[in-house]
């Protein structure tokens, strides 16, 4: 086992004392023995400071740093400036992993020299889930073209899940907005895969993603996550030539996540004031929109409420709000 490369584990923490033992005993626990485990509390006024420095006692490949609260960009950004892996991986601190994910996390990386490798996630609500892993799940390898032609596939814009070749931090602008609270994934990957030749992801799923009900995956839509979301789109355009192939790409999955706000701004009845501003945005790339050459990105379906939307935002609305009744959300 001497032979394998360290990996840092970076876990943000703040406010999980409910979960934080599950996440870091999943982590201790890991058939994958040669880990850097940085626990980054990041100012959270519960017990959870304590907590970590009792894991470092228990187990001596933990590092604890204590910071003010500046958001889990900075605290995750922290992590990164102290780890000494050939290789980092993320995990949330209210979530947890399957004992062999890094293994296998590794052993994708090296059979297929992939920059970055990747898994899927099973979205939980409580802790009686049952271990889903698998030895040979279907893989798929993506440039970072490809990645952004199919509107960021099977949990591409997550930062969880993941093993990255650790340089490729290095090449990561040090001025990204780190006050995000929504897209900052993504965002970061953006700048990540842009470095990559290759990207494997899995369709194993040996992340557990726990939802509790008040995360932003089910919570109520605020102005800040609207915000969020406009800066980190804007930040990854700004990256890219506008000449460039991925442009194109990039701004179908910027319209994508416009759809996204404006039928969460529905369902909510939140944020109302920029319903029209983002009609306006997703009508003004109605060409692109109905282009055969992004059909990875919009569907059929999503094509023809782009004309409903156009013709009758009334009539867009009362769709929207009907299928939440139909389905439930």
């Amino acid at each position: 086992m001497s032979e394998q490369p360290l990996i840092s584990v970076i876990v943000p923490v703040y406010k999980v004392e409910p979960y934080l033992d599950r996440c870091v005993q999943s982590i201790v626990n890991q058939t994958y023995k040669n880990l850097e485990i940085i626990l980054v509390d990041d100012g959270s006024p519960d017990h959870c400071p304590a907590m970590c420095d009792a894991w470092a006692e228990k187990d001596s490949r933990i590092r604890v740093i204590h910071k003010e609260n500046g958001g889990v960009s900075t605290a995750r950004n922290a992590g990164i400036n102290i780890a000494k892996g050939a290789f980092f991986t993320f995990v949330d601190s209210d979530d947890w992993i399957a004992r062999d994910m890094i293994l296998a996390l590794y052993r994708l990386q090296k059979k297929s020299t992939a920059d970055v490798a990747g898994c899927c996630a099973e979205v939980v609500c409580d802790d009686h889930v049952p271990c889903k892993t698998c030895s040979d799940g279907n893989v798929r390898m993506y440039s970072f073209l490809e990645i952004v032609r199919n509107n960021f596939p099977n949990n591409s814009w997550s930062l969880w899940g993941k093993l990255y070749r650790s340089d490729l931090f290095d090449r990561v602008p040090r001025d990204l907005p780190s006050h995000l609270v929504m897209s900052e994934d993504i965002m970061l990957n953006t700048f990540l895969y842009k470095n990559c030749k290759r990207i494997a992801l899995s369709d194993c799923r040996y992340y557990y993603y726990f939802r509790d009900g008040n995360g932003a995956i089910s919570g109520e839509l605020k102005p800040q996550m609207v915000r969020d979301c406009e800066t980190a789109y804007s930040t990854m355009l700004s990256s890219i030539d506008s000449n460039n192939e991925i442009y194109g790409y990039m701004i179908g999955c910027k319209i994508q996540n416009d759809y996204f706000l404006i039928n969460s701004i529905i369902r909510n009845q939140k944020c109302m004031d920029q319903f029209a501003r983002l009609r306006h945005e997703i009508l003004q790339n109605l060409k692109l929109i109905f282009d055969k050459k992004y059909a990875g990105i919009f569907s059929q379906k999503q094509r023809f409420g782009t004309l409903l939307l156009a013709v009758s935002p009334t009539l867009y609305k009362w769709s929207i709000l009907f299928r939440r009744k139909v389905r439930g959300y």
